[in-house]
């Protein structure tokens, strides 16, 4: 590995300390089954190739909104049809009856472009899948899926690593503030007047009143992506950050597959068309052209329960295409996840598996987190503190770029007693932000391998908290 261009970054990532822990838990939820009314059921099949094959890992579940399924745009008839042999009550839908009052007429009309959504009566993870099986595996007629919950910064839960810490806000370098933009999908921003300039609304971080989360005891939602946000802003200070809030829908709206349901009390869950609609958001700002716009960091993630074939995630790719569709030289930075699950990690997955002909694998990159030694790190899904040491991360294809991801200095909205408001948090969510930011430097993107391949002993690299980031 070129050492050179480590030194370049570290250089760069001295403005925040890296080394430390943050964990979130998988939650888990029951099935739902959907049963045909004919007593003879078409051969099963799916409508793609298989993936890349995957070791022997911990099983997930996976979690998606409760009575809608989404298919490619124009296909909603033929899905009707090839349902009516079964018990299945299905009819059509808006995105404004998912969304419901929080997007507008053109964001609505972007996403029916891209797709078409209808209600189902019966689970729709399991009508999503007879859809594929009823197709012809040699001309698929019909792409369905359900859509997919997503939790904040590869994470289902958010658990800070620290608590707000008094300390003096980092000081960026003096740099005029250019034209790029760096584009961030997350759960919010909290808006807090002691924050530093280099944060300020309008000139430094452009964000709708929708996206706000105004500063509180328990910023919950917007914390994290307040935290985001900071960490770009820190190492690309020459940029704006554009942002847009995946908005949280009620865990009660939420399936899980085979698993327990989301607790009533949950903090934070949103959805892949509520990741659309941000997006869709985003690219209709007139701030944002295709010359000024360098990527976009998508903190976030989902697993499909479908680790031995190709899943349909309708709704990411419609998505995708609307992004690239307006940005295509931009690149895309997804968090790689912070379990140890070796199942594809959506939307970061698609840096590996093409789920669109017209979207490239190399338009996506899937970050994963390394401590200070370079070990890629992951965290347990029983971890519940921020001294839980992380583990080293199982064999994953789809993280093709590494980045620093341990006790990462940034804001995350403080309290409103004592006004502090920097933590040290950890996570493939904050290496997927060094990432994005790196890439406005000209510092290429740092190829994942096999632990003990990289070279983090550069003089004038400091860490804090040693010790909370080892693998033991």
């Amino acid at each position: 590995m070129d050492k050179r261009r480590w030194v370049v970054l570290l250089v760069l990532f001295a403005v925040i300390a890296c080394d430390g822990a943050a964990e979130e838990t998988t939650t888990t939820a029951t099935t739902v089954t959907t049963t045909p009314t004919t007593t003879t059921t078409p051969e099963s099949t799916t409508s793609s190739g298989p993936l890349l094959p995957v070791p022997e890992g911990p099983a997930v579940s996976c979690f998606y909104l409760d009575g809608y399924i989404a298919v490619e745009q124009g296909q909603a008839n033929a899905a009707q049809t090839a349902l009516a042999p079964y018990d299945v009550q299905i009819g059509p839908a808006t995105p404004a009856d998912v969304l419901g009052e929080t997007t507008e007429p053109d964001v609505n009309e972007a996403l029916d472009s891209q797709l078409d959504l209808l209600s189902t009566s019966v689970d729709s993870f399991d009508v999503a899948t007879l859809l594929n099986e009823l197709n012809d595996p040699n001309d698929p007629q019909i792409a369905a899926g359900p859509i997919y919950a997503i939790g904040q910064a590869s994470h289902w839960q958010l658990k800070p690593g620290t608590e707000p810490i008094s300390r003096p806000q980092a000081t960026l370098p003096d740099t005029d503030r250019g034209e790029g933009i760096i584009a961030v999908v997350d759960s919010g921003i909290v808006e807090d007047p002691r924050g530093p300039d280099w944060m300020s609304r309008g000139e430094h971080v452009l964000y709708e009143d929708m996206d706000i989360e105004t500063i509180s005891d328990d910023p919950r939602l917007a914390s994290h992506g307040t935290f985001v946000t900071s960490i770009i802003r820190q190492l690309a200070p020459a940029y704006r950050v554009a942002f847009a809030s995946a908005l949280p829908v009620t865990p009660d709206s939420i399936v899980a597959r085979e698993e327990d349901p989301l607790p009533p009390d949950f903090p934070y869950v949103s959805t892949e068309l509520h990741v659309a609609a941000a997006i869709t958001r985003l690219t209709q700002r007139s701030e944002l052209t295709a010359e000024n716009v360098a990527a976009l960091n998508l903190s976030l993630g989902t697993y499909t329960c479908a680790p031995g074939e190709e899943p349909t995630m309708v709704a990411t790719m419609a998505a995708m295409r609307i992004w690239f569709g307006a940005f295509r030289e931009s690149t895309v930075f997804a968090a790689g996840g912070n379990e140890p699950y070796v199942e594809p990690f959506w939307p970061a997955a698609l840096s590996t598996y093409p789920l669109d002909p017209n979207i490239q694998p190399d338009w996506v990159r899937g970050v994963g987190a390394v401590n200070e030694t370079g070990d890629q790190v992951v965290w347990g899904s029983t971890a519940a503190a921020a001294t839980t040491t992380p583990m080293p991360a199982p064999q994953r294809p789809w993280v093709t770029d590494v980045a620093p991801g341990c006790d990462l200095l940034g804001l995350r909205g403080g309290t409103a007693s004592d006004g502090a408001t920097v933590a040290a948090w950890s996570g493939s969510s904050f290496a997927s932000a060094v990432s994005a930011a790196l890439v406005t430097t000209g510092v290429p993107p740092v190829t994942a391998g096999p632990p003990h391949e990289y070279d983090y002993s550069a003089p004038g690299l400091s860490f804090e908290n040693l010790g909370s980031c080892d693998i033991p």
